[in-house]
């Protein structure tokens, strides 16, 4: 269980790794990084447009688990709407019954609504450039 863990731990460092980056410079091998009782080894290769692939090793008293995980860089260009400000001339922009978006939507700041405006897909925040591929 313990290299599983190791593998994990693995998977949760390469995605620091990749977030440090613009442009990734794949493949990129971390070769043995030592952490408790084992140690961990982590390749990142390319798996498409935006997308990385990350194979992590976990070994401890000779006991190895390995996991693998796709992540892609997320982009603007997926969003229906997208804001930093929802203010227009120093005026809140406001959400009312009739306002309708049917794809993603992601916000900087909070969406003012009044009735029901409706979102294809659940507003939220901004969190991290990176997601989990689905």
């Amino acid at each position: 269980m313990q290299a599983f863990y190791l593998s994990e731990a693995g998977l949760d460092s390469a995605l620091g790794w990749l977030r440090g980056w613009t442009s990734p410079p794949v493949p990129y091998n971390s070769g043995a990084v030592n952490l408790g009782a084992g140690s961990f080894n982590f390749i990142v290769t390319s798996a498409g447009a935006l997308s990385y692939k990350i194979a992590c090793t976990g070994t401890v008293e000779g006991v190895a688990r390995t996991l693998s995980a796709v992540f892609s860089e997320d982009h603007y260009s997926r969003y229906a709407y997208f804001t930093n400000s929802e203010l227009y001339q120093s005026s809140s922009v406001w959400f009312v019954d009739w306002d309708v978006l049917k794809g993603h939507s992601a916000e900087r700041c909070s969406f003012a609504s009044f009735g029901a405006a409706f979102f294809g897909r659940r507003a939220e925040r901004e969190r991290s450039a990176w997601h989990k591929a689905q």
